[in-house]
C-alpha cells in the first residue's frame, strides 16, 4: 500500500534522535524513520483505519493523523 503523507520532524523538536520523518500509510500505519541510517523507528498499526494525513505541531511533540475513520 502505498504512502499517502510524509512530514519532516521540525527542526527545532527537543527530540533526542534528529533527521526523522513521519510517514502515513494506506495500509493502516504509523510510522516514524530515521532517514540517516534508514531504521525504522516505530509503529502505530490500526488495521481498521487508512490514514491519508499526518503533521506535527510547532515543536514536534506530537502529531496528529486524519483518515478513513
Amino acid at each position: 500500500m502505498p504512502i499517502m503523507c510524509l512530514r519532516w520532524r521540525p527542526l527545532n523538536s527537543k527530540a533526542v534522535t534528529k533527521n526523522v520523518i513521519l510517514t502515513a500509510n494506506a495500509n493502516g500505519k504509523v510510522q516514524h524513520w530515521h532517514t540517516t541510517s534508514g531504521k525504522l523507528l516505530h509503529t502505530i498499526f490500526d488495521e481498521l483505519n487508512q490514514f491519508y494525513a499526518v503533521d506535527y505541531n510547532n515543536d514536534g511533540s506530537k502529531f496528529a493523523t486524519g483518515g478513513k475513520d
